[in-house]
């Protein structure tokens, strides 16, 4: 019984391990989509970003 409870917690870890990277990479995705957007300017009711970005936006 130890072995199965062991094993299940070890699985529990792993999971928890996973989700934490991919919160984490959807925070850094977040921080740079902010970055990239924090680059355009706006005008008139469209926004022109730097060339990094390449983008027109409504």
């Amino acid at each position: 019984m130890d072995l199965i409870r062991s094993r299940a917690l070890d699985r529990l870890y792993e999971r928890r391990e996973a989700v934490q990277n991919l919160i984490r990479a959807l925070e850094d995705y977040q921080k740079s989509r902010e970055e990239r957007m924090a680059q355009c300017i706006s005008f008139s009711s469209l926004r022109k970003c730097s060339s990094d970005s390449a983008q027109l936006q409504i």
